[in-house]
Formats: structure tokens, sequence, C-alpha cells
């Protein structure tokens, strides 16, 4: 039987300090996520809904379309998601 492990609670100045290393860090209510960066092809198909729904919404006259703010991880930032603390 293995020792149990030591809960790690994450801060915004934890993840900054990271590499940048092409993954993305999101920081949930302490918790660390790590997932790959979208690609372009995933990127494309975005874009590409987004044209269509928002084409539908405008043409329907049913509101707006937005998109989610996108994530940046410049050398001051290098964090996190706007859902982060």
């Amino acid at each position: 039987m293995g020792m149990a492990q030591a809960s790690t609670t994450w801060t915004g100045e934890r993840v900054r300090a990271l590499p940048d290393d092409g993954l993305r860090y999101e920081l949930v209510d302490g918790e660390l996520l790590v997932t790959p960066s979208p690609g372009w092809t995933h990127q494309s198909a975005v874009a590409a809904l987004f044209r269509r729904l928002d084409e539908y919404v405008g043409s329907n006259a049913l509101g707006w379309v937005r998109s989610r703010r996108p994530t940046s991880r410049s050398a001051k930032t290098k964090c996190c998601n706007p859902i982060s603390s």
C-alpha cells in the first residue's frame, strides 16, 4: 500500500512561474488543470461555427453571438483562464 499524497493548492503566482511550454494551464478552485493548447484545425472549426451562428442569429434578429475572450500567456501574465483566481 502506498503513502497518501499531500494535497497541493495551486495559486496564480505558482501557475505564472510554470514554463511557457505550449500547454494550457487553468487554475480552478486551487486545482491545476493542464491540457494541450488548441491547434489550427480546432481554431478553424471554431471560426467556421462562429461565422455560421453569427449569420443565422443576425438574419433572424435573435440577438448576439459572442466568442470567449482568448487566453493569453504573455511574459507578464503567463496565466490562466478568466475563470481562474
